[in-house]
């Protein structure tokens, strides 16, 4: 099965860069948001398995998304207010990405 992720990212360079390389590692991009309030209605609309959220939405806080992503879960979802660790190619979780 296909990992599903949604990007959320208010820079368009890296949503594009994230995406590329997340899908030449295997992962289906669903979905890309650069807002709190788009990130809430895709990940309600596409369920992804797992979203990669900036910390730093502008004027918007990531992890204020990343609490009410986890008040809301997706039935069938496990994940806490941390996050879940995800095992990422070398390149990505370097912060080599390009």
């Amino acid at each position: 099965m296909t990992l599903r992720c949604l990007i959320v990212d208010d820079s368009p360079r890296f949503l594009a860069a994230a995406r590329g390389h997340l899908e030449r590692e295997g992962i289906a991009v669903v979905g890309v948001a650069s807002s709190l309030g788009q990130a809430l209605q895709h990940a309600e609309r596409l369920r992804p398995d797992v979203t990669l959220v900036d910390l730093d939405l502008g004027g918007e806080s990531g992890l204020e998304l990343a609490r009410r992503l986890c008040r809301a879960p997706a039935p069938g979802w496990r994940g806490s207010p941390t996050g879940a660790r995800l095992r990422l190619p070398g390149s990505f979780a370097a912060g080599r990405l390009r």
